[in-house]
Protein backbone atom coordinates (compact mmCIF):
# COMPACT_ATOMS: atom_id res chain seq x y z
CA UNK A 1 0.00 0.00 0.00
CA UNK A 2 1.37 3.38 -1.01
CA UNK A 3 2.33 5.67 1.86
CA UNK A 4 0.60 9.07 2.08
CA UNK A 5 2.62 12.12 1.20
CA UNK A 6 4.36 13.93 4.04
CA UNK A 7 5.89 17.38 4.36
CA UNK A 8 8.94 18.20 6.48
CA UNK A 9 9.39 21.88 7.30
CA UNK A 10 12.81 23.16 8.31
CA UNK A 11 13.21 26.82 9.27
CA UNK A 12 16.64 28.45 9.34
CA UNK A 13 16.55 31.54 11.52
CA UNK A 14 19.67 33.65 11.64
CA UNK A 15 21.66 36.52 10.24
CA UNK A 16 23.51 37.08 6.94
CA UNK A 17 25.34 33.74 7.22
CA UNK A 18 21.95 32.07 7.08
CA UNK A 19 20.78 34.34 4.26
CA UNK A 20 23.96 33.70 2.20
CA UNK A 21 24.02 37.22 0.84
CA UNK A 22 27.11 36.81 -1.38
CA UNK A 23 25.97 33.93 -3.58
CA UNK A 24 23.11 33.43 -6.06
CA UNK A 25 19.95 31.46 -5.48
CA UNK A 26 20.52 27.76 -5.95
CA UNK A 27 23.89 27.96 -4.20
CA UNK A 28 22.83 29.37 -0.83
CA UNK A 29 23.42 27.56 2.45
CA UNK A 30 19.73 26.69 2.73
CA UNK A 31 19.55 25.44 -0.86
CA UNK A 32 22.28 22.91 -0.19
CA UNK A 33 20.76 21.85 3.14
CA UNK A 34 17.41 21.31 1.42
CA UNK A 35 19.05 19.22 -1.29
CA UNK A 36 20.99 17.13 1.24
CA UNK A 37 17.90 16.43 3.32
CA UNK A 38 15.74 15.69 0.29
CA UNK A 39 18.29 13.20 -1.06
CA UNK A 40 18.17 11.31 2.24
CA UNK A 41 14.36 11.36 2.57
CA UNK A 42 11.68 8.95 1.45
CA UNK A 43 10.22 9.84 -2.00
CA UNK A 44 6.86 10.52 -0.35
CA UNK A 45 8.39 13.24 1.87
CA UNK A 46 8.95 16.74 0.53
CA UNK A 47 11.55 18.72 2.49
CA UNK A 48 11.22 22.48 2.51
CA UNK A 49 13.94 24.68 4.01
CA UNK A 50 12.75 28.21 4.73
CA UNK A 51 15.72 30.59 4.69
CA UNK A 52 14.83 33.26 7.24
CA UNK A 53 18.12 35.05 7.76
CA UNK A 54 18.33 38.80 8.25
CA UNK A 55 21.67 40.60 8.19
CA UNK A 56 23.24 41.73 11.48
CA UNK A 57 20.52 40.23 13.68
CA UNK A 58 21.24 39.62 17.34
CA UNK A 59 19.38 36.99 19.36
CA UNK A 60 16.90 39.60 20.58
CA UNK A 61 16.17 40.72 17.02
CA UNK A 62 15.62 37.11 15.97
CA UNK A 63 13.27 36.62 18.90
CA UNK A 64 11.31 39.70 17.84
CA UNK A 65 10.39 38.02 14.55
CA UNK A 66 9.87 34.48 15.83
CA UNK A 67 6.10 34.52 15.23
CA UNK A 68 6.34 35.47 11.56
CA UNK A 69 9.59 33.75 10.61
CA UNK A 70 9.40 30.54 12.64
CA UNK A 71 6.09 29.69 14.30
CA UNK A 72 3.96 30.67 11.29
CA UNK A 73 5.58 27.77 9.41
CA UNK A 74 4.49 25.13 11.95
CA UNK A 75 8.05 23.74 11.66
CA UNK A 76 9.39 20.29 12.32
CA UNK A 77 12.97 21.56 12.72
CA UNK A 78 14.49 24.96 13.52
CA UNK A 79 18.18 25.68 12.85
CA UNK A 80 19.28 28.80 14.73
CA UNK A 81 22.35 30.81 13.75
CA UNK A 82 22.19 33.77 16.15
CA UNK A 83 24.63 35.20 18.65
CA UNK A 84 27.60 36.18 16.49
CA UNK A 85 26.36 39.76 16.19
CA UNK A 86 25.98 39.98 19.96
CA UNK A 87 29.75 40.44 20.15
CA UNK A 88 29.38 44.16 19.42
CA UNK A 89 25.74 44.62 20.43
CA UNK A 90 23.79 43.25 23.39
CA UNK A 91 26.61 40.92 24.44
CA UNK A 92 25.59 40.90 28.11
CA UNK A 93 22.05 39.85 27.13
CA UNK A 94 23.06 36.90 24.95
CA UNK A 95 22.60 34.13 27.51
CA UNK A 96 19.23 35.38 28.77
CA UNK A 97 17.94 36.14 25.28
CA UNK A 98 18.95 32.72 23.95
CA UNK A 99 17.21 31.01 26.85
CA UNK A 100 14.10 33.13 26.28
CA UNK A 101 14.18 32.22 22.59
CA UNK A 102 14.32 28.48 23.31
CA UNK A 103 11.60 28.77 25.93
CA UNK A 104 9.33 30.60 23.46
CA UNK A 105 9.80 27.92 20.82
CA UNK A 106 9.19 25.11 23.28
CA UNK A 107 6.03 26.71 24.63
CA UNK A 108 4.56 27.34 21.19
CA UNK A 109 5.89 24.27 19.34
CA UNK A 110 6.94 21.63 21.87
CA UNK A 111 7.51 18.88 19.29
CA UNK A 112 9.84 21.00 17.14
CA UNK A 113 13.51 20.00 17.03
CA UNK A 114 15.87 22.91 17.75
CA UNK A 115 19.53 22.92 16.65
CA UNK A 116 21.95 25.78 17.40
CA UNK A 117 24.91 26.82 15.24
CA UNK A 118 28.26 28.52 15.82
CA UNK A 119 30.14 30.85 13.45
CA UNK A 120 32.87 28.85 11.69
CA UNK A 121 35.55 31.42 10.92
CA UNK A 122 36.48 35.09 11.01
CA UNK A 123 39.50 36.41 9.11
CA UNK A 124 40.55 39.35 11.25
CA UNK A 125 42.72 40.81 8.49
CA UNK A 126 39.78 41.08 6.12
CA UNK A 127 36.82 41.76 8.38
CA UNK A 128 35.46 45.32 8.27
CA UNK A 129 35.19 45.51 12.10
CA UNK A 130 38.80 44.53 12.78
CA UNK A 131 39.65 48.07 14.00
CA UNK A 132 36.43 48.65 15.92
CA UNK A 133 37.31 49.99 19.40
CA UNK A 134 35.18 47.38 21.15
CA UNK A 135 36.81 44.60 19.12
CA UNK A 136 40.25 45.82 20.11
CA UNK A 137 39.21 46.21 23.74
CA UNK A 138 37.91 42.63 23.96
CA UNK A 139 40.98 41.06 22.36
CA UNK A 140 39.93 40.71 18.74
CA UNK A 141 37.08 39.26 16.70
CA UNK A 142 37.94 35.60 17.16
CA UNK A 143 38.39 35.81 20.91
CA UNK A 144 35.11 37.65 21.29
CA UNK A 145 33.29 35.24 19.00
CA UNK A 146 34.64 32.20 20.83
CA UNK A 147 33.23 33.63 24.05
CA UNK A 148 29.88 33.81 22.24
CA UNK A 149 30.32 30.19 21.15
CA UNK A 150 30.96 29.09 24.71
CA UNK A 151 27.63 30.59 25.76
CA UNK A 152 25.81 28.96 22.83
CA UNK A 153 27.26 25.56 23.70
CA UNK A 154 26.42 25.95 27.39
CA UNK A 155 22.82 27.01 26.75
CA UNK A 156 22.40 24.12 24.30
CA UNK A 157 23.73 21.68 26.92
CA UNK A 158 21.41 23.10 29.58
CA UNK A 159 18.42 22.58 27.30
CA UNK A 160 19.41 19.24 25.79
CA UNK A 161 19.84 20.69 22.30
CA UNK A 162 22.19 19.66 19.52
CA UNK A 163 24.83 22.11 18.29
CA UNK A 164 26.01 22.27 14.70
CA UNK A 165 29.43 23.45 15.84
CA UNK A 166 30.76 24.86 12.60
CA UNK A 167 33.64 26.54 14.41
CA UNK A 168 35.10 23.28 15.72
CA UNK A 169 34.34 21.35 12.55
CA UNK A 170 35.95 23.94 10.30
CA UNK A 171 39.03 24.55 12.42
CA UNK A 172 39.63 20.82 12.58
CA UNK A 173 39.45 20.72 8.77
CA UNK A 174 41.73 23.77 8.48
CA UNK A 175 44.48 21.96 10.37
CA UNK A 176 44.44 19.30 7.69
CA UNK A 177 44.06 21.71 4.76
CA UNK A 178 44.74 25.43 5.35
CA UNK A 179 43.68 26.24 1.76
CA UNK A 180 40.05 25.71 2.76
CA UNK A 181 39.96 29.21 4.23
CA UNK A 182 40.19 30.87 0.81
CA UNK A 183 37.92 28.29 -0.82
CA UNK A 184 35.11 28.52 1.70
CA UNK A 185 35.24 32.08 3.08
CA UNK A 186 34.53 35.23 1.05
CA UNK A 187 36.90 38.17 0.79
CA UNK A 188 35.03 39.96 3.60
CA UNK A 189 36.42 37.40 6.03
CA UNK A 190 33.19 35.84 7.33
CA UNK A 191 30.52 35.00 4.75
CA UNK A 192 30.61 31.72 2.84
CA UNK A 193 31.38 31.16 -0.80
CA UNK A 194 29.14 28.74 -2.71
CA UNK A 195 31.72 26.02 -1.97
CA UNK A 196 31.58 26.96 1.72
CA UNK A 197 27.80 26.77 1.72
CA UNK A 198 27.94 23.30 0.18
CA UNK A 199 30.56 22.15 2.71
CA UNK A 200 28.74 23.35 5.84
CA UNK A 201 25.36 22.17 4.50
CA UNK A 202 26.53 18.56 4.68
CA UNK A 203 27.22 18.68 8.41
CA UNK A 204 24.10 20.81 9.02
CA UNK A 205 21.93 18.20 7.33
CA UNK A 206 23.64 15.47 9.34
CA UNK A 207 22.99 17.40 12.58
CA UNK A 208 19.30 17.75 11.73
CA UNK A 209 18.97 14.11 10.70
CA UNK A 210 20.69 13.08 13.90
CA UNK A 211 17.83 14.52 15.94
CA UNK A 212 14.87 12.23 16.47
CA UNK A 213 11.72 13.60 14.85
CA UNK A 214 8.82 11.71 13.29
CA UNK A 215 7.05 13.86 10.73
CA UNK A 216 3.31 13.56 11.10
CA UNK A 217 1.69 11.58 8.29
CA UNK A 218 -1.48 13.63 8.61
CA UNK A 219 -1.18 17.35 7.82
CA UNK A 220 -1.72 19.43 10.94
CA UNK A 221 -3.55 22.04 8.88
CA UNK A 222 -5.24 21.31 5.54
CA UNK A 223 -3.55 22.23 2.24
CA UNK A 224 -6.23 24.84 1.54
CA UNK A 225 -5.15 26.70 4.69
CA UNK A 226 -1.55 26.97 3.49
CA UNK A 227 -2.64 27.99 -0.01
CA UNK A 228 -4.92 30.72 1.29
CA UNK A 229 -2.12 32.03 3.56
CA UNK A 230 0.25 32.16 0.59
CA UNK A 231 -2.22 33.92 -1.70
CA UNK A 232 -3.21 36.45 0.97
CA UNK A 233 0.38 37.45 1.75
CA UNK A 234 0.57 41.25 1.25
CA UNK A 235 4.01 41.19 -0.39
CA UNK A 236 2.95 38.52 -2.84
CA UNK A 237 -0.27 40.38 -3.63
CA UNK A 238 1.60 43.65 -4.21
CA UNK A 239 4.26 41.92 -6.31
CA UNK A 240 1.55 40.41 -8.50
CA UNK A 241 -0.18 43.78 -8.87
CA UNK A 242 3.10 45.46 -9.82
CA UNK A 243 3.86 42.68 -12.27
CA UNK A 244 0.54 43.33 -14.02
CA UNK A 245 0.44 47.12 -13.79
CA UNK A 246 4.10 48.19 -13.54
CA UNK A 247 6.52 49.12 -10.79
CA UNK A 248 7.66 45.61 -9.84
CA UNK A 249 11.37 46.42 -9.97
CA UNK A 250 10.93 49.54 -7.84
CA UNK A 251 8.90 47.62 -5.26
CA UNK A 252 11.42 44.78 -5.00
CA UNK A 253 14.37 47.18 -4.77
CA UNK A 254 12.91 49.36 -2.05
CA UNK A 255 10.96 46.96 0.16
CA UNK A 256 14.12 45.29 1.54
CA UNK A 257 14.40 42.29 3.81
CA UNK A 258 10.76 42.44 4.90
CA UNK A 259 9.55 41.55 1.40
CA UNK A 260 12.25 38.92 0.99
CA UNK A 261 11.22 37.14 4.17
CA UNK A 262 7.55 37.33 3.22
CA UNK A 263 8.21 35.88 -0.23
CA UNK A 264 10.08 33.02 1.46
CA UNK A 265 6.97 32.40 3.51
CA UNK A 266 4.81 32.32 0.37
CA UNK A 267 7.09 29.79 -1.30
CA UNK A 268 7.11 27.44 1.68
CA UNK A 269 3.36 27.68 2.35
CA UNK A 270 2.49 27.13 -1.31
CA UNK A 271 4.89 24.20 -1.66
CA UNK A 272 3.24 22.55 1.33
CA UNK A 273 -0.22 23.10 -0.17
CA UNK A 274 0.84 21.76 -3.57
CA UNK A 275 2.52 18.64 -2.16
CA UNK A 276 -0.31 17.68 0.18
CA UNK A 277 -3.32 18.79 -1.91
CA UNK A 278 -5.78 15.98 -2.60
CA UNK A 279 -6.96 17.39 -5.94
CA UNK A 280 -5.10 18.38 -9.09
CA UNK A 281 -6.64 21.84 -9.31
CA UNK A 282 -5.29 22.99 -5.95
CA UNK A 283 -1.93 21.34 -6.62
CA UNK A 284 -1.55 23.30 -9.85
CA UNK A 285 -2.61 26.64 -8.37
CA UNK A 286 -0.36 26.24 -5.36
CA UNK A 287 2.56 25.14 -7.52
CA UNK A 288 2.24 28.30 -9.62
CA UNK A 289 2.22 30.47 -6.48
CA UNK A 290 5.31 28.71 -5.09
CA UNK A 291 7.11 29.15 -8.42
CA UNK A 292 6.21 32.83 -8.63
CA UNK A 293 7.39 33.48 -5.08
CA UNK A 294 10.70 31.72 -5.69
CA UNK A 295 11.29 33.58 -8.95
CA UNK A 296 10.39 36.94 -7.40
CA UNK A 297 12.85 36.32 -4.56
CA UNK A 298 15.69 35.59 -6.95
CA UNK A 299 14.73 38.55 -9.14
CA UNK A 300 14.86 40.80 -6.08
CA UNK A 301 18.43 39.67 -5.42
CA UNK A 302 19.35 40.18 -9.08
CA UNK A 303 18.10 43.77 -8.88
CA UNK A 304 20.78 44.47 -6.30
CA UNK A 305 19.04 46.01 -3.31
CA UNK A 306 21.61 44.48 -0.96
CA UNK A 307 25.06 45.76 0.00
CA UNK A 308 26.79 42.51 -0.99
CA UNK A 309 27.76 41.22 -4.40
CA UNK A 310 24.92 40.97 -6.92
CA UNK A 311 25.36 37.99 -9.28
CA UNK A 312 22.58 39.28 -11.52
CA UNK A 313 22.73 36.85 -14.44
CA UNK A 314 22.88 33.76 -12.21
CA UNK A 315 19.91 34.87 -10.14
CA UNK A 316 17.88 35.62 -13.27
CA UNK A 317 18.68 32.19 -14.72
CA UNK A 318 17.64 30.51 -11.45
CA UNK A 319 14.42 32.54 -11.33
CA UNK A 320 13.55 31.47 -14.88
CA UNK A 321 14.25 27.84 -14.00
CA UNK A 322 11.59 27.99 -11.27
CA UNK A 323 8.75 29.04 -13.56
CA UNK A 324 6.88 25.99 -14.93
CA UNK A 325 6.90 25.93 -18.74
CA UNK A 326 3.43 24.35 -18.85
CA UNK A 327 1.73 26.93 -16.63
CA UNK A 328 -1.18 28.86 -18.10
CA UNK A 329 -1.11 31.49 -15.35
CA UNK A 330 -0.71 34.89 -17.09
CA UNK A 331 1.43 36.14 -14.20
CA UNK A 332 3.92 33.32 -14.78
CA UNK A 333 4.11 34.35 -18.44
CA UNK A 334 4.50 38.04 -17.58
CA UNK A 335 7.24 37.42 -15.05
CA UNK A 336 9.07 35.10 -17.42
CA UNK A 337 9.03 37.84 -20.09
CA UNK A 338 10.31 40.42 -17.59
CA UNK A 339 13.15 38.17 -16.57
CA UNK A 340 14.14 37.50 -20.19
CA UNK A 341 14.25 41.24 -20.86
CA UNK A 342 16.32 42.04 -17.76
Amino acid sequence: MKQPRQFAQVVMLGDSLTWSADVPFGRRYGDFIEGNLQDKSDPEVLVDVAVCGDGSDTVAQGLARVERDVLAYDPDYVLINLGGNNHLRERKFLRADLRAFIQRLREAAPATVIVLETVPFIDEQRHCYRDHPEVIRTGGLNKGTERIHAIIRKVACENGLAVHDRYRLFHSALKRNPALKDRFICEDGIHFTAAGNRYFAQSAAAALLGCSRTVSKAPRKPPAFWYSRAKANPVFAESCRCCREGGLELFLRTSGSWSRLMLQQVRSFARRASWLAPDASLRKKANDVAALAAALSAYQRALGYEIHRKPEAENVRWALSQLPRTSTDPLVTELRNRLRRS
